[in-house]
């Protein structure tokens, strides 16, 4: 017993299955890789383990979403933000940018995901997608990219010295993943 606290300026959640760490704009890897295993070694100390409930993690994700809006690249289309933003290569038929046939920035949804060789029962995903801000009422393009692992690729809790650099790596892992796309 005793009561767990982490003192952080950034959002840690728990609830029902689930540990989440956030991180804002302000987002810095290191930093946010402590505050992550930081938040775990709480969680594993304070899991109620006397009642007969035990804690065995079956997914895993690191996920970055990224809001981008005109200020960003000149445009919220989404062909001129994977032109200009991305090293994404869409190539359309001519007809598409037809303006005597077509109005207005084209809006629409690229999704993607593969499974990753190094970490079994692993994908790398990223969906990129037209969207609207609903405070500015703005278009903006929103683009989730991220490494999630359930089965074989989540690192297995046999003792609490142990699971702790197991997810270290597995966050390493995630991020170098992660990273080479944005």
């Amino acid at each position: 017993g005793g009561i767990c606290h982490v003192r952080q300026q950034r959002e840690m959640q728990i609830g029902a299955g689930i540990f989440a760490t956030n991180e804002s704009a302000q987002y810095e890897w290191r930093t946010f890789k402590a505050q992550t295993l930081l938040g775990l070694k709480t969680l594993l100390k304070c899991y109620p383990i006397d009642y007969g409930f035990f804690l065995r993690p079956n997914y895993l994700e690191l996920r970055y979403v990224d809001v981008f809006d005109k200020t960003v690249l000149g445009s919220s289309g989404l062909f001129q933000f994977t032109e200009n933003g991305t090293s994404l290569k869409f190539e359309l038929p001519q007809m598409f940018g037809d303006k005597s046939v077509f109005w207005g920035d084209a809006s629409g949804r690229f999704s993607f995901a593969r499974g990753l060789r190094e970490r079994k029962d692993s994908i790398f995903s990223v969906d990129l997608a037209t969207a609207r801000n609903n405070d500015t009422k703005e278009d903006v393009i929103r683009m989730e990219s991220k490494v999630a692992s359930s089965g074989r690729g989540v690192p297995v809790l046999n003792t609490h010295q142990t699971i702790i650099p197991q997810m270290g790596k597995w966050l390493e892992y995630s991020h170098g993943i992660a990273s080479r796309f944005f």
